[in-house]
């Protein structure tokens, strides 16, 4: 059998390409479910996240992020404009480093069993113009489509000399032991609009360091990033919002430090301070046990007197950073 040939020309691939047929599939579908929907306040992403929830109560913003294959940002944003049609509600305490889940209403509920009939009607092989086996076939295909992929192991640290040089890489999960090469890092220090400071403790199944008080975030940098670009993504990751404002205040901080259990932290971190909403955060709880808001003079107090209750890095920055980090140029 000959093997088909590549698309000779933009158009040719737009035809032919399963990309753009799915794109117009999903297009179709969104416009045949729009008018059904609209009565009821509702769009098909926000049936998606509300179906998803019904499927899976109680789940956090940031468990609802990534079972609907989305950014918390925008989960964020979502959930906001759901609560306040009361269609949506949370349980437990916010701010206090707390899990709070999500679950439907019952105004969500009926909804969700009036638009049922449409739901159906929009994927049935009528309005796909198929066969039911067809339809079938198309079904199994695009949940195998959806099915989550493995993702990479790959997790690199990049490797540094004294003056910051980067050497190389090396991973994560192997590089760190009795005998740590210097590599690069950061440390966030990001305080709400009242001016109290994010400190979050450690999950108790970290590696190193576990159930210990720290900063607000803090992580590794990937080749080719800046120590603003690292901070950007892994606040979000960990914190669930982004961190605003970022300004690095100590570009050459460094520390080595030895974990309980032997091994050694040997990093070059710069530090950055910034804010952060409080209203959108919602911790990785494989990251953060809980977290908690502090006066930057506690903080320094606490680094000062009993320096035990925090990280060895922590307690180094702090008294680096001095009474007003936010205002340093």
């Amino acid at each position: 059998m000959p093997s088909p040939q590549a698309p000779t020309s933009p158009l040719e691939f737009i035809r032919s390409s399963t990309f753009c047929t799915m794109a117009h599939v999903v297009h179709r579908l969104t416009l045949e479910l729009a008018p059904h929907l609209e009565p009821y306040g509702l769009t098909p992403t926000t049936v998606a996240v509300l179906g998803q929830l019904a499927a899976q109560p109680e789940q956090t913003p940031a468990e609802l992020a990534r079972t609907c294959d989305m950014s918390p940002q925008r989960m964020s944003g979502i959930v906001q404009r759901l609560e306040a049609d009361s269609l949506i509600s949370r349980q437990g305490t916010r701010g206090r480093g707390r899990q709070t889940t999500l679950r439907l209403t019952k105004t969500a509920e009926s909804r969700l069993v009036a638009i049922w009939p449409h739901l159906v009607d929009a994927g049935s092989p009528d309005s796909l113009q198929v066969s039911p086996a067809e339809a079938e076939h198309l079904r199994d295909l695009l949940l195998c489509a959806l099915t989550p992929q493995s993702p990479p192991t790959s997790d690199p640290v990049v490797l540094v000399d004294e003056q910051g040089t980067r050497l190389g890489t090396a991973e994560k999960s192997l590089v760190h032991d009795s005998d740590t090469p210097l590599h690069l890092a950061f440390s966030t220090y990001l305080r709400a609009p009242d001016g109290r400071v994010l400190i979050t403790r450690r999950a108790l199944t970290k590696r190193t360091w576990p159930g210990v008080w720290t900063n607000s975030a803090c992580g590794h940098l990937r080749p080719g990033e800046t120590p603003a670009q690292a901070a950007e993504r892994r606040v979000t990751e960990e914190l669930g919002t982004a961190p605003l404002d970022l300004q690095t205040v100590l570009p050459d901080f460094a520390y080595r430090a030895v974990d309980a259990g032997g091994v050694v932290e040997n990093e070059l971190c710069p530090v950055l301070v910034g804010g952060i909403d409080p209203a959108g955060i919602d911790p990785d709880p494989s990251e953060v046990a809980e977290y908690d808001w502090v006066g930057w003079d506690d903080l320094r107090d606490c680094a000062a007197r009993t320096p035990r209750l925090l990280s060895p890095w922590a307690v180094e920055q702090i008294v680096q950073l001095g009474p007003d980090p936010w205002g340093r140029s």
